[in-house]
């Protein structure tokens, strides 16, 4: 399968960067997958691309790391922005 993706992508997988999450399979099972491909092994819930991959429905709780970062982000840039003299300027002419 994975010979197939290569030959019509041209792309390559990078097992030494993916990880194999579990869903309907045991933890043995598992790990031997991930051993056979050369890969790691992760649970849910876990990051992707930023965002957390859950199994099942999102929740609040998923989001609080997301929002966190968000707000942290977000403090920092409007403290950037904003003008140390309080207000607009008048120019005289």
């Amino acid at each position: 399968m994975f010979e197939c993706f290569d030959l019509l992508t041209g792309l390559k997988i990078n097992f030494q960067k993916s990880v194999l999450l579990r869903i309907n399979t045991s933890a043995e099972e598992n790990a031997c997958m991930a051993a056979w491909m050369g890969c790691g092994v992760e649970e849910f819930p876990t990051p992707h691309l930023g965002l957390p991959l859950v199994k099942g429905c999102f929740v609040k709780v998923n989001w609080d790391p997301l929002i966190d970062r968000f707000q942290r982000r977000l403090s920092g840039w409007k403290g950037n922005l904003l003008s140390l003299g309080g207000g607009g300027r008048l120019i005289l002419s």
